[in-house]
């Protein structure tokens, strides 16, 4: 994704309450006291609770509730920043769900790995462990909650490799399912929405992304509270729609009341805090605050090198950012090797077709271009108008802007022919987004409006 990550983790405690009818009633209380304390966004001591239920439960020798409590405590050390324990806990659940040849329950587990392998960069991990999660998946049974959980983590790898149809028509069954096994308002029924409201963002149908953000936040503000972490965090994809809308007081607005809410939780510097300082200090940028926007990014990028490390793809964002700031300050070579850095780690840990990186290139033309350098920008923009129409067509937002800069550098090169053509299909594809309407729906968005 962009600088803003999937919502944590910690949903995940509250999604799979329904997996555990079963278990014995002392280690049920224990199970349910680190639901609660989730809940509660009282992430250490529900941590503490479930090493004991674990402990528990190997005493007790029941394998397939070994599984469970495991593949959920991944879920929440990862949201708190753990990264290797989470990986750890992942791969045990999955060796328990294959020695007990639970295909469901596998399929769970494989797909919540291949997700924390996406986040991270590691696509062929994650298209691997997708591949056998969907052939594990029964086909036949009854849908039921780890059904749709599998379902959303599947939808977020494809999210993160390019496969944006894929992506929806798998969130829209994940949401399907929940709206018909959860009550009204239940929590678990916000994070596929926002996920869904996501991708429509990314292939620039702000309204219908828009329509679902609010859903989604709505969800959990009467469900958990307005101040609790998970809210937060929705309203910061809210946060990124504004910014790409240019309204900056409301993104600004949301930016300030996530951060609270998430220091509060884990931490001043934290990890899961900075998508809100980053959104923050794209807001001073937005507003020509380049200065606050400079120092808030160092500290983002300072958080994100002693976190994850300089190469991981959670950089990216904050880099783009940073470089954003230093082309309007006028210092283009700094502003180039920012860019350079953000494209190296995209090709090399997310794909050539993340959704960042036509931008980036993009944004890297705009800066050789500022400097005469019209070959260099040219071969740029080629390759971000490329990777544009391939990962979302040529009805995005973002492809008539890119033509345009591309056609205005060929006529630096004197290659007005060219130029020329790329004009006209700059203006019909702008004629084509003002002419459809933007608030077009392909699905019915009533029962979501409703519920």
């Amino acid at each position: 994704m962009t600088w803003l990550a999937k919502l944590s983790g910690v949903a995940i405690v509250l999604l799979c309450a329904p997996l555990f009818a079963d278990e014995a009633a002392s280690l049920g209380q224990l199970v349910a006291t680190a639901r609660q304390l989730t809940k509660q966004a009282r992430y250490a001591e529900a941590q503490m609770v479930f090493r004991k239920a674990l402990a528990e439960v190997e005493r007790a020798g029941d394998r397939s509730l070994l599984a469970r409590v495991t593949n959920e405590m991944a879920a929440l050390v990862l949201a708190c920043g753990d990264l290797p324990h989470a990986e750890e806990l992942y791969q045990s659940a999955i060796t328990i769900w294959e020695e007990l040849r639970d295909e469901k329950n596998l399929a769970w587990a494989l797909s919540s790995l291949a997700s924390f392998y996406a986040d991270e960069g590691k696509v062929d991990r994650a298209n691997t462990l997708v591949t056998r999660a969907w052939r594990t998946l029964p086909q036949n049974g009854p849908d039921d909650v780890t059904v749709a959980w599998t379902l959303e983590q599947l939808a977020h790898v494809a999210v993160e490799t390019g496969r944006y149809s894929q992506a929806e028509s798998t969130y829209l069954r994940a949401i399907a399912i929940r709206q018909k096994l959860m009550p009204a308002g239940d929590p678990s029924q916000a994070k596929p929405i926002a996920a869904l409201g996501y991708v429509y963002y990314v292939l620039g149908r702000y309204p219908q992304a828009e329509l679902l953000y609010l859903r989604a936040v709505s969800i959990l503000e009467k469900s958990l509270g307005g101040d609790h972490p998970e809210t937060a965090r929705v309203r910061l994809y809210l946060a990124e729609l504004y910014l790409r809308e240019k309204q900056y007081g409301k993104a600004q607005q949301l930016a300030t009341e996530a951060i609270p809410s998430l220091q509060k939780a884990f931490g001043a510097d934290h990890i899961q805090v900075i998508p809100a300082m980053l959104c923050l200090a794209s807001v001073y940028y937005g507003e020509r605050r380049f200065e606050e926007a400079e120092a808030l990014l160092q500290r983002v990028l300072h958080g994100y090198e002693t976190s994850v490390g300089k190469e991981n793809p959670r950089m990216v964002p904050a880099l783009n950012a940073l470089a954003a700031v230093e082309y309007a300050k006028g210092k283009y070579e700094a502003a180039e090797l920012l860019y350079l850095s953000a494209i190296r780690i995209q090709q090399g840990a997310q794909g050539r077709l993340h959704d960042t990186l036509s931008r980036t290139l993009h944004n890297l033309g705009l800066c050789y271009a500022a400097q005469g350098r019209y070959q260099e920008a040219e071969a740029a923009y080629r390759s971000s108008l490329a990777i544009a129409e391939q990962s979302f067509g040529a009805a995005h937002p973002d492809v008539p802007v890119i033509i345009a800069d591309y056609a205005a550098v060929l006529r630096k090169l004197r290659k007005k022919n060219e130029a020329r053509a790329l004009e006209k299909q700059a203006r019909e594809l702008r004629a084509r987004l003002d002419r459809e309407n933007p608030s077009r729906l392909e699905v019915d968005w009533r029962e979501l409006r409703s519920r």
